[in-house]
């Protein structure tokens, strides 16, 4: 019998140094900034920008959301200076609409393209944290409610 232990012994550790992998990364949004966390480690945008590159479909997701973060920051630089341009020069009654025109509609712009930025942001995050759970039986060596043992995700 107590060989039989120590073979099963022996597979749980063979499984859980063959299958470690990432662990569930949570986004919580800033009023600056986006934080990142894996699991209680806070880890910077770029480290979640490579492992966003580890699948076909997240990566998609979030390179999306780079390019509608980056025309949310043209739109927003394209309000302020038609703003100042308003505010700066002197043209009659007429033409006031205009620059204001442009200033709203760039300010609702940057608006949407940024909600539509956190969308794909999330959307990458969370079909990420899908794959892995997806990927089966996870058993690692970590932290459990009485110290450290081996870890079993269903």
């Amino acid at each position: 019998m107590s060989r039989m232990k120590f073979i099963l012994l022996l597979s749980i550790i063979g499984i859980s140094i063959s299958k470690i992998s990432a662990q569930e990364i949570t986004m919580f949004p800033g009023f600056f900034n986006t934080h990142y966390y894996i699991d209680d480690t806070k880890v910077n945008k770029a480290e979640i920008s490579n492992i966003m590159q580890s699948h076909m479909l997240t990566e998609m997701y979030w390179k999306k959301s780079k390019r509608n973060m980056k025309i949310a920051w043209i739109s927003l630089g394209v309000q302020y200076g038609s703003l100042i341009f308003q505010l700066t020069s002197r043209f009659s009654s007429v033409n006031k609409f205009i620059p204001m025109a442009v200033t709203i509609g760039a300010g609702i712009s940057a608006i949407g393209f940024t909600i539509s930025a956190s969308s794909y942001r999330k959307k990458a995050i969370l079909t990420y944290n899908q794959l892995q759970s997806e990927e089966g039986l996870l058993i690692h060596v970590g932290q459990t409610h009485n110290g450290v043992g081996i870890v079993c995700k269903f």
